[in-house]
């Protein structure tokens, strides 16, 4: 068992609910639900009316009728990767400022203060 597993019975209802509380901690609720409401239209779907779906949207390609839509996806994802290293970027030099702030109170005081991060 893992550290701190006390209980390995997860339903599926938990793992939704991991998931959706996940999802509102870095603020991709949306994108979940976007995804949940095409899942479930997708599986709502019958298999027959599915084929004729995907077809016409080959065809729609091949005659170059739906390139903007995966320009869209191509430019979100692109903005999602560049927002995701400015988080990271922004994180590393808060820590470094924070250190360094840390080390001249040190100086200045000739004291050690401790950490307020726990």
């Amino acid at each position: 068992m893992g550290k701190g597993n006390k209980n390995n019975n997860h339903s599926w209802a938990k793992t939704v609910r991991d998931i959706v509380v996940a999802s509102i901690n870095k603020g991709q609720l949306p994108i979940l639900g976007v995804i949940s409401i095409f899942l479930v239209i997708l599986i709502r779907i019958p298999p027959q009316d599915l084929s004729t779906i995907l077809s016409k949207v080959i065809e729609h390609l091949v005659n170059n009728e739906l390139w903007s839509y995966i320009l869209l996806f191509i430019v979100c994802s692109g903005w999602f990767i560049h927002a995701k290293i400015m988080r990271t970027n922004f994180t590393r030099e808060t820590n470094r400022m924070s250190a360094e702030k840390t080390k001249l109170q040190n100086q200045l005081t000739k004291k050690k203060f401790k950490s307020s991060e726990q």
